[in-house]
């Protein structure tokens, strides 16, 4: 793969393979937010019936143990830190990283508002709670990776508040390290 030294954002410039590449790497934090629609899953099992295609690609990824973390080194090492690929495909590579790093608030305030026993007082306000941060997070994760995905497959960087800005100076950091 040829680098770029164009700006991520001007279509023109992406080849097809890099905005493939670019759209495939959000995969990750979708298939790690998955696991957040059990709620509405059991609530509205039409819902479930529109995952299901999904379903064997989670059989492959989730049992494997740690392949979160080596998809997510593979992403870092492979593609944010390789000016073989271009600025596009690793823009897009750390930007996925950050959105799935971010599954890690979800995770934390099951921490918070579940004691040891999960499922102890499944109509009290803590539990509550903790299915609308997960029914929160499953519908955002899908629609990043949608909006994404899109984007990407468009030739062009998709913008998440926050989180472009922080990895456009990462990437610039990156470069100039390299």
């Amino acid at each position: 793969m040829a680098s770029s030294s164009s700006s991520p954002s001007s279509s023109g410039t992406i080849s097809a393979r890099d905005r493939l590449v670019s759209a495939l790497v959000y995969i990750i934090p979708f298939l790690n937010g998955l696991n957040y629609g059990t709620y509405l899953f059991a609530k509205y099992p039409l819902l479930e019936l529109v995952f299901d295609p999904i379903v064997p690609l989670l059989s492959f990824y989730k049992p494997v143990p740690s392949v979160g973390l080596f998809a997510f080194l593979t992403l870092y090492i492979g593609i944010v830190r390789d000016r073989n690929f271009s600025r596009f495909v690793r823009f897009n590579s750390l930007q996925a990283m950050v959105l799935d790093f971010m599954l890690v608030v979800p995770s934390l305030a099951r921490t918070i508002l579940v004691n040891a026993d999960p499922f102890a007082e499944e109509i009290g306000l803590k539990f509550q709670l903790l299915k609308v941060s997960h029914d929160v997070t499953f519908i955002v994760i899908v629609l990043a990776f949608l909006y994404a995905f899109s984007r990407c497959v468009l030739g062009r960087i998709p913008e998440f508040p926050g989180i472009t800005n922080a990895v456009e100076w990462q990437i610039f950091a990156v470069d100039r390290q390299l």
